[in-house]
């Protein structure tokens, strides 16, 4: 006959038996949770970089062709000033008498700088 504390002891062991392939089950499934929460971590890293890369890529286009703007406008304006100072300089040579339009000259110059850069900015 089997005793009380004999029936006690194989049953538990029995039961700590199972006990512990639950928790192995229960680490294994942790384990690879975890794995797949890491992995999507990782993926979710990669899509905000390549993302964040294509906005700087995007970023840095958009400054060249400002920076490519500012030079042309600038080249512009030197364009105006230049031809601005040779008609000054013809109308005092040629017509002193007209040097009292100088004035208007340089007004309609600046104007037009005025309009070249706004046309910029817009």
């Amino acid at each position: 006959m089997v005793t009380m504390a004999a029936m006690n002891t194989v049953c538990g062991f029995v039961l700590n038996k199972e006990v512990g392939r639950s928790a192995k089950r229960l680490a294994k499934e942790q384990v690879a949770t975890s794995k797949n929460s890491i992995a999507s971590i990782n993926h979710d890293f990669d899509a905000m970089v390549f993302e964040n890369d294509k906005k700087l890529t995007e970023t840095m286009i958009e400054m060249k062709k400002a920076r490519d703007e500012q030079v042309t406008v600038r080249a512009s304006v030197e364009e105006v000033e230049t031809r601005t100072v040779r008609l000054y300089k013809k109308s005092f040579t040629l017509m002193p008498e007209y040097s009292c339009l100088v004035p208007h000259f340089i007004e309609a110059r600046d104007d037009q700088l005025t309009k070249m850069i706004q046309a910029v900015h817009l």
